[in-house]
């Protein structure tokens, strides 16, 4: 039976993100998995990766209630985020004057997206790419934490066109403004992009 533990124990421990990790089974079944990992990954997708493995080793379906994760920092923090890159942005039209933004975002080999849908107007064409933004930061962190889009301006700064976002991060117990900028380089589309995750990359791990 330990060799079987030690077994299942160095699959999971060879996933991204995991530091150490103990199984506890009950008989020939396993019955609680506790992992403890740093930050660079959310815990759902670690999660995720522990069923995937198991499943795909051992063909042993997991519950996702067996699982708990404890994070801890261990300076591997800002890797991930720099790893979060834009892949593509576009904005199209259709004939009711209604347009989609859809952003592509990657991180390791692992693409993301997000869109939203709206009413095209100058100003509001802004905002739709920043919802489609977080859109996509939550679907990549696989959070359901709500994120509201406060301003966002093209403004010249040292005579330089920036793109500058604010965001607000509310819970039941605190409300945060989030505010990130990003020089207009390629397009205004793609600054918008970044200087959203300008905005949310400090608080990300608190998505």
């Amino acid at each position: 039976m330990e060799e079987k533990v030690l077994k299942y124990e160095d699959v999971i421990n060879k996933l991204s993100g995991v530091i150490a990790s103990k199984v506890v089974l009950d008989g020939q079944e396993i019955r609680e998995i506790h992992v403890l990992t740093n930050r660079t990954r959310a815990p759902k997708q670690i999660s995720r990766d522990i069923q995937s493995s198991l499943t795909a080793y051992y063909g042993m379906p997991i519950d996702h209630r067996m699982i708990s994760i404890a994070q801890i920092e261990d300076g591997s923090r800002d890797k991930r985020l720099e790893r979060i890159l834009l892949s593509k942005v576009t904005y199209e039209v259709e004939e009711d004057n209604i347009a989609t933004a859809t952003v592509k975002l990657r991180m390791f080999d692992e693409e993301f997206i997000g869109t939203c849908k709206g009413v095209n107007s100058l100003r509001n064409a802004m905002r739709l790419v920043v919802t489609a933004t977080l859109n996509c930061v939550l679907n990549m962190l696989e959070s359901d934490r709500q994120l509201v889009v406060e301003d966002v301006e093209i403004n010249l700064l040292a005579k330089t066109r920036v793109a500058m976002v604010a965001i607000s991060l509310a819970d039941s117990h605190d409300e945060q403004l989030l505010v990130g900028a990003a020089v207009v380089r390629k397009s205004e589309n793609e600054a918008v992009v970044r200087a959203t995750l300008d905005a949310v990359n400090r608080k990300m791990y608190q998505l």
